[in-house]
C-alpha cells in the first residue's frame, strides 16, 4: 500500500476500490444545410449505481442570417 493512501484510509479522500468508467456515443445525420438529426448514447459507471441515456435531437435553422437573405 503507497504511503499516502494509508493517511487516507476509512475516510472521503481515500483512493476508490471501483473502476469508474464513463462513455458517449454520437452519431449525426444532415439531411440539408437546414436540418440536421442526431442520435446519442451515453452509459455512467462512475456514480452509485448504472445508468444509460438515450437523446435524439432534431435541429432545424430558419430565417435570414449573414450567409443567406432570405
Amino acid at each position: 500500500m503507497d504511503p499516502v493512501d494509508s493517511v487516507f484510509a476509512g475516510s472521503a479522500l481515500a483512493a476508490p476500490d471501483d473502476d469508474p468508467l464513463r462513455f458517449s456515443l454520437m452519431t449525426d445525420w444532415s439531411n440539408s444545410e437546414f436540418s440536421r438529426l442526431r442520435l446519442q448514447y451515453t452509459r455512467d459507471e462512475a456514480g452509485p449505481s448504472d445508468d444509460s441515456q438515450w437523446g435524439l435531437q432534431y435541429i432545424l435553422s430558419i430565417g435570414a442570417h449573414g450567409g443567406h437573405s432570405f
